[in-house]
């Protein structure tokens, strides 16, 4: 594949990518099925304006009369005290799309469900850090108890500034296990902290 086709491949996803309705979609579109699709995902009402420039490429109107009514209904399904604790605990953002009659029931769902998400995504985050530090700490042990390094040390007789050298190595690579250690200990005690919060939070939701 040439730079040129390439470029132009890319192009073309990039462009479908924006747009929300085919063809096909746009010409035989229920404007009331598409306004509760959206409803129901808790687009905004200006998510219209996708569909209306996506459609104009096929001399398509949308009928924002029967998008709006769909839309209604879709958002009496989505702004429901459930949805929001699930909306929340995902991570994704609120859009302040709920009727005055369902707003504080949708946020006192979402703001239970944030709660309890950015706790999980703080421990999968503390629990990657484990990870991380615990396979650096074995490379560190690895190196120090290869028994190469220290025949090197005494069998090769390297030169003052290479034994130097190693020995400054060796000195460095234990003072290092010695903050890994201390790092994991402190991050397992944040971990075990951490988990029994969740725990808390978890038993004490009224959405689980």
């Amino acid at each position: 594949m040439n730079r040129f086709t390439f470029i132009m491949l890319v192009i073309s996803v990039l462009i479908s990518g924006c747009q929300s309705m085919s063809e096909d979609e746009c010409l035989m579109a229920n404007w009331e099925a598409v306004g509760y699709e959206d409803g129901s995902n808790g687009l905004p009402a200006g998510d219209i304006g996708r569909h209306r420039e996506a459609c104009a490429r096929y001399s398509v109107v949308p009928n924002l009369e029967r998008y709006q009514r769909g839309r209604t209904e879709g958002l009496k399904m989505f702004c429901q005290p459930t949805r929001g604790f699930l909306h929340g605990r995902s991570g994704a953002v609120y859009g302040g799309v709920c009727p005055r009659n369902l707003e504080e029931g949708f946020r006192a769902g979402y703001k239970d469900g944030k709660r309890i998400g950015d706790g999980e995504r703080h421990l999968a985050n503390l629990q990657s850090k484990l990870a991380g530090l615990e396979r650096r700490y074995e490379e560190v042990v690895s190196i120090l108890d290869d028994s190469r390094r220290e025949e090197r040390v005494i069998s090769d007789e390297p030169t003052r500034d290479e034994r130097a050298f190693l020995l400054g190595r060796a000195k460095d690579l234990r003072k290092e296990k010695e903050q890994l250690e201390e790092n994991i200990q402190h991050l397992r005690l944040d971990i075990e902290d951490e988990s029994i919060r969740l725990e808390i939070m978890l038993s004490e939701s009224d959405f689980l």
